[in-house]
């Protein structure tokens, strides 16, 4: 064992407090930032797992407000449909989308968990272009069996405003890709 002799390098006043300075410096850095990297990758990978497999949508609630001119108009309605498939893998989801005549999938969708939210830049962020500027933010829970998604979005343009939720409720999914209701055809 190595010991250094700081008397040597401290005299006089004060001394026994220089002494111990630079150990209790050393020992707060430990445990602020030793610990806490810990814990971050801990949480993100138990999620993921949760996280995990093919999510079909079966329920969502759209409601927010618009403001425009000074006037604000609230709306909210529930649509019961299946036309979303979300496939989570690792890291990265795959979107599957219904339309009229084909289907879309969106392969390129990466993603990270903090806590309930979201991350990367299909989940959430800001867009900012010439005085006008929308925000957008995912969070997910498990509630009943269901994957709980909410997405939130904020747009702020020169004498308009608004902002929406869009609360969707995913369930398991075990069954064919594209489901058999779907069309066929993937969109080009």
């Amino acid at each position: 064992m190595f010991f250094i002799n700081l008397n040597k390098y401290y005299s006089g006043k004060g001394a026994n407090m220089k002494k111990y300075r630079g150990i209790v410096v050393l020992f707060v850095f430990t445990l602020l930032f030793g610990f806490g990297c810990e814990e971050k990758n801990k949480s993100s990978s138990s999620e993921s797992a949760g996280l995990s497999g093919t999510w079909l949508l079966e329920k969502e609630i759209v409601e927010g407000y618009d403001i425009d001119d000074g006037e604000r108009e609230d709306w909210k309605e529930t649509n019961v449909i299946d036309e979303e498939i979300f496939q989570f893998n690792g890291n990265t989801a795959k979107w599957y989308t219904h339309e009229k005549k084909c289907y879309e999938v969106d392969d390129t969708i990466t993603y990270k968990i903090s806590g309930s939210r979201l991350i990367g830049s299909f989940w959430e962020g800001t867009d900012a272009e010439d005085g006008n500027t929308t925000t957008w933010s995912t969070s997910i829970e498990f509630k009943n069996n269901y994957l709980v998604m909410t997405r939130t979005e904020d747009i702020k343009e020169p004498g308009y405003e608004s902002h929406e939720k869009i609360t969707q409720y995913f369930k398991k999914y075990t069954g064919t890709l594209p489901p058999s209701g779907w069309p066929r055809q993937q969109c080009k």
